[in-house]
C-alpha cells in the first residue's frame, strides 16, 4: 500500500510504484508475472491510496500492477487516480497499457506512455482480451504524450 520503492529492473528511471487500481486484470494474458502471486481477488478500486503522499522529484510508474486502462477500468477510477497525480505535479509519470485508447485522454503534466506490444501477429490464446496489436498500433499515433514501447515477451515478428 502506498508509493513504494521500485525494485524491479524493468525501468531504470523509474523511482516508485504506486496503485490505486488493484486485483485480476481484465487483460488475463498467460505470459503476466502478476499470476506467479497466485489468483488474484477481482479488479476494484482501493480509496485509501487517494490519501499517499506522492512527494516531489519522483519518477512514478502509475498501475504497475494492473492495467487501468483497461476495458473494464470504471472512468471514475481513471479520473480519480489522474486527479491525485495532478496535486504532485513536481514528478514525473509512467502509464503503461495494452489499450491505447483509453490512455489518449491522460492530463497530468508530465506523463510518459507507455505500449506494450509481444508481436504484430494476434495469438488470442494468449494476449486475451486485449486489442490485437494491429489496433494498439493505430492508437498509438493518437498519442500526444511521451511515447515508448515495450516488447514483452518478444515473439515472432513478421518482418516487412
Amino acid at each position: 500500500m502506498g508509493l513504494n520503492i521500485s525494485k524491479g529492473n524493468m525501468y531504470k528511471f523509474v523511482t516508485h510504484t504506486w496503485n490505486t487500481v488493484k486485483g485480476e486484470c481484465y487483460h488475463n494474458c498467460s505470459y503476466c508475472y502478476m499470476k506467479r502471486f497466485g489468483k488474484l481477488k477481482p479488479v476494484r478500486f482501493d480509496e485509501k491510496e487517494l490519501k499517499t503522499d506522492l512527494g516531489t522529484g519522483n519518477f512514478i510508474f502509475v498501475g504497475s500492477s494492473c492495467d487501468m486502462w483497461a476495458q473494464n477500468i470504471p472512468d471514475e477510477w481513471i479520473f480519480k487516480t489522474l486527479c491525485h497525480c495532478n496535486k504532485f505535479e513536481d514528478n514525473s509519470y509512467l502509464f503503461q497499457t495494452k489499450n491505447p485508447y483509453n490512455i489518449r485522454r491522460i492530463l497530468v503534466p508530465n506523463s510518459n506512455v507507455c505500449v506494450t506490444l509481444e508481436t504484430n501477429r494476434h495469438y488470442p490464446e494468449i494476449m486475451r482480451n486485449c486489442p490485437t496489436p494491429e489496433q494498439r498500433v493505430e492508437q498509438m499515433k493518437l498519442i500526444r504524450h511521451p511515447l515508448y514501447i515495450t516488447i514483452e515477451p518478444i515473439m515472432n515478428f513478421d518482418l516487412y
